[in-house]
């Protein structure tokens, strides 16, 4: 992949500091002094976690090289200051179809066929996907504007616009993928639930 990219942008982009130097100096820059970044050896992707506040970055070759690390980094800085109530019931809402997911599949593989069961499971699926697109498409709209106003910072805004214009490019073909992994688990799960639902019927 990293063939297809314009080799400005990787020049730019390696002249950016470290990875948790990085987080740090964009949370300062969104006026967010009380989110933690922590290194961790042990995963694959950065993320945000909004229960304790804290910025996970992975730490390994792909995380520390890659030139989307800017990207990626003012992505999950940007969760970091989105609203605290979505993000709770974007929790509350991810954990409570999970739970029924079971419940409903034990109440109809009991035979307690009710049309209901699998029309509310649908229901608080497409809610819990709802929300959780709003949270992940402001933070892919906005990494993109904060890692130009970065760039245009620390270098110029030549830098910042060929740096912009190469992350829009990757994320309109990347973004039917992403919707995919974020979507693919519980639409299966849906089809399992009607699959129940009509085979028992």
């Amino acid at each position: 992949m990293r063939k297809q990219v314009d080799k400005r942008v990787v020049d730019i982009i390696n002249k950016v500091p470290d990875n948790y130097t990085l987080a740090n100096e964009i949370l300062k820059k969104l006026k967010n002094n009380s989110t933690k970044v922590k290194l961790d050896n042990d995963i694959k992707n950065s993320y945000y976690v909004f229960v304790n506040d804290t910025i996970y970055l992975a730490s390994n070759k792909k995380a520390n090289e890659d030139y989307s690390r800017l990207c990626l980094i003012a992505h999950e800085c940007w969760h970091s200051i989105q609203s605290k109530l979505i993000q709770k019931i974007n929790f509350i809402l991810s954990n409570i179809e999970l739970v029924l997911f079971i419940i409903c599949a034990v109440i109809l593989l009991l035979k307690l066929n009710y049309i209901i069961i699998p029309i509310i499971y649908t229901l608080v699926v497409l809610l819990s996907l709802l929300i959780r697109f709003v949270l992940e498409f402001g933070a892919i709209k906005n990494s993109v504007f904060v890692s130009k106003d970065y760039i245009s910072e620390k270098f110029d805004n030549t830098s910042a616009n060929l740096v912009a214009s190469e992350f829009k490019k990757n994320i309109k073909k990347l973004l039917p993928f992403f919707i995919l992994s974020l979507s693919a688990s519980r639409f299966c799960r849906i089809a399992l639930i009607w699959i129940i639902y009509v085979y028992i019927k």
